[in-house]
């Protein structure tokens, strides 16, 4: 049986993803993925856009296709060819992410990571057959040749495991400068904040998203007993990490409802004023909203 939430209408989302937010570790492509459709609805009229948003396992298959292969590259091809202001992705490198933003308005290409690494070849060549397939003419609209590598990226400590953090607040913070730069004696908050967004344990600014499920009687309060065959939620080393609540997996035969429904429980954050996250600029609004986990 699959444990998944339904934060929004059309992202499921994995238990498994989530939990590699309890912790300093890297965070799966399923995570951003889901992470950029909340993008992609929240920030769809925001100044500046359209906007798009490239899945990150997209890059990789345009980067292995063979040239005779068509059908790939007919994804987002509607989307692309509507021309947007920018796209953005997430990068997935050798155990790293990076952030790649195409600018159609300047004609550029820019990469960056937290670890001032180089954009891999081959992505950057899949990227660039793709628009070509999909009607761009590097030479005819004067492109950039080279890649610029301008972007505001945050550097980490090695072994942080924060760079899927990192490049999704380095989208935002394009969409949005109000966002908080990500810094890594933040990192709790920020780990916490899209453990919020990913799980709908929020209100979403500007544009909130209403729930997909009404509100659910709450959850005794006593420990509950781990899913059969499933193992424990990975326990925090750091001294900030702490300051949460390492989550419990629900037994969705004790809850009483046959789809297994609940709401997480609330995380002991000390939040600062968010601009997704709030109403405005002045008050905090989380309101609680149910889960589906099936």
């Amino acid at each position: 049986m699959a444990y998944c939430f339904r934060p929004l209408p059309d992202i499921h989302l994995s238990v498994r993803s989530t939990l590699f937010l309890a912790n300093e570790c890297y965070i799966d492509d399923d995570l951003i993925r889901s992470v950029l459709e909340i993008f992609r609805v929240v920030y769809k009229d925001v100044k500046g856009g359209p906007y798009m948003f490239i899945p990150p396992l997209y890059l990789p298959i345009w980067r292995d296709a063979d040239n005779s292969e068509e059908e790939c590259y007919t994804w987002l091809g509607e989307e692309l060819k509507n021309r947007p202001s920018k796209a953005f992705a997430v990068v997935q490198m050798s155990e790293h992410w990076g952030v790649l933003v195409v600018d159609f308005v300047q004609k550029s290409i820019s990469f960056g990571d937290s670890l001032k690494k180089f954009i891999p070849v081959e992505i950057l060549n899949g990227i660039q057959r793709w628009m070509t397939r999909n009607g761009i003419n590097f030479q005819a609209e004067k492109w950039g040749k080279r890649v610029q590598y301008n972007l505001n990226v945050p550097r980490q400590p090695l072994g942080s495991g924060s760079c899927g953090i990192i490049a999704l607040n380095t989208i935002e913070r394009i969409l949005n400068p109000k966002v908080e730069r990500w810094s890594h004696e933040r990192s709790c908050y920020h780990r916490t904040r899209l453990l919020r967004l990913v799980t709908g344990q929020t209100t979403l600014q500007p544009g909130a998203i209403e729930a997909v499920s009404p509100p659910l009687p709450p959850v005794s309060t006593k420990e509950s007993r781990p899913v059969p065959g499933s193992t424990k939620v990975p326990q925090t080393s750091s001294p900030r990490l702490a300051r949460t609540q390492t989550p419990v997996l629900i037994n969705p035969l004790e809850l009483g409802t046959p789809e297994g429904s609940t709401s997480v429980s609330d995380i002991d954050v000390d939040f600062q004023l968010d601009p997704l996250l709030d109403d405005d600029a002045t008050a905090r609004h989380f309101s609680r909203r149910s889960c589906n986990i099936y």
